[in-house]
Parts: C-alpha cells; structure tokens; sequence
C-alpha cells in the first residue's frame, strides 16, 4: 500500500507563518530578509537542537541570520526557561526567534516573545 504524501504547503498567518516541506528549512534565510529581520535566537531540544540532521540543517538555511541556538527546551516547559530564553534574546540583541521542533520549544519561543515585548 503506498504511503499518503502529505503535499508541501505555507500557511501565511499573521505574524506567524508556517511552512511545510521536505526542504522547507532552506527558505529560512529568505523569509526571514522579507520580514525585515536580521538577528534569530533558534530555540529547541537538545537532540533537535544539536543534531546535524535537524539543527544543522535549520543553521544551514539560516545562514548568516543566526545568532545563537539555545537547546535546552524540555517536556516540562518551565516558565524559568522561557526566562532564559527572552534574556539569551536581549544579549544577543535577537530580532526573531525561531521554535524548531515540537510543541514544548514552540510554547517556550512564544512565552519568551512575550517576556521579552
């Protein structure tokens, strides 16, 4: 039985906007020029984070954007963390953040956007 293919889609949703795809993360450097920012803080798990397969990867197709990673996210989502996150931002003087993998790094990234605001 062949698989199901799920097709590559963006999903524009102000501010947020998601993307979907095989090479989705390529376009990061891109997106991020159109939304005028300059400076990302990547926030995710250790093995997200600091693996070539995925974090490498969302280095690569943040190119010169990239300012740090910050690799720490758990399951416990503790609000600490968020803290550590919003002020990792402010030394590294970050414009964006950007979550990258599941929803533990997504809820600290938001959570840190708004401390930080």
């Amino acid at each position: 039985m062949p698989s199901a293919r799920i097709p590559e889609f963006s999903f524009p949703y102000a501010p947020p906007t998601v993307t979907y795809g095989r090479d989705a993360v390529d376009s990061l450097s891109t997106e991020l020029t159109q939304l005028d920012c300059n400076r990302a803080l990547v926030v995710a798990g250790e093995t997200t984070g600091t693996s070539e397969a995925v974090g490498g990867r969302v280095e690569k197709g943040l190119g010169t954007h990239r300012v740090e990673t910050f690799a720490q996210t758990t399951a416990d989502k503790r609000i600490a963390t968020a803290h550590e996150v919003a002020h990792l931002a402010a030394e590294v003087n970050a414009d964006v953040l950007v979550a990258v993998g599941g929803g533990s790094s997504l809820d600290i990234t938001k959570v840190a956007a708004v401390i930080r605001q």
